[in-house]
């Protein structure tokens, strides 16, 4: 009788002790998911904040190449820059060396390889300007179509100001009638934003 009673509390402590285990486990593996989700989740953040910041700082740098807009180093102050930043800035210094064509062979290369589909739309554009500013017109008109087919958000800045050179390619043809056709077409449109309308009014009032 005592050997039975015995026996079931060590089944009864054999058991206790399973449960318990089983516990730990169940605790230890919610915890590690729960410091997964989070670590995942601080990740997208970042990377969230680094494309965005990667994305202004992309359009700063093209401003910059339209309206002679200084970029000081602060732009970069508190946040480590892409790859593809980096390489942007690179082909500023090429421009501002007066080496466009190498400024070209990077810009091509990053419009083709960059990461984030922004920069590498960036890359299209800004290359689409100095080929402009260079006269290669048949690569201009080659390039833009490409890229436009591509890009498919409308409400985007890139996309609109890739109109804006698509018309002055046509100005610089002496094809006022086809470039006032694509500034209308902006200055028209709800979808484009007041700051791209206000510059297609400024270009339209040289067309006429």
């Amino acid at each position: 009788m005592t050997k039975d009673i015995l026996t079931e509390l060590e089944d009864a402590k054999r058991h206790y002790r399973h449960v318990v285990w089983y516990r730990r486990f169940f605790v230890i593996a919610v915890f590690i998911t729960c410091v997964a989700i989070l670590f995942s989740l601080y990740c997208d953040r970042k990377n969230s904040v680094n494309k965005r910041y990667d994305v202004r700082a992309g359009e700063l740098l093209i401003n910059s190449l339209y309206h002679n807009i200084d970029i000081s180093g602060e732009v970069l102050h508190g946040v480590r820059p892409s790859v593809d930043l980096v390489r942007l800035r690179q082909v500023k210094y090429f421009l501002d060396a007066g080496k466009k064509k190498t400024a070209m062979m990077h810009l091509e290369n990053l419009a083709d390889n960059a990461c984030l589909r922004e920069i590498r739309a960036l890359s299209k554009t800004m290359w689409m300007g100095i080929a402009l500013d260079m006269e290669q017109n048949d690569n201009i008109r080659k390039t833009f179509l490409l890229y436009s087919s591509s890009f498919k958000n409308e409400r985007a800045v890139l996309y609109w100001r890739s109109k804006i050179l698509l018309a002055l390619f046509y100005t610089c043809n002496a094809d006022k009638k086809t470039a006032k056709t694509v500034i209308d077409s902006i200055v028209l449109s709800h979808k484009a934003p007041s700051s791209i309308q206000q510059e297609a009014k400024a270009i339209l009032l040289t067309i006429k």
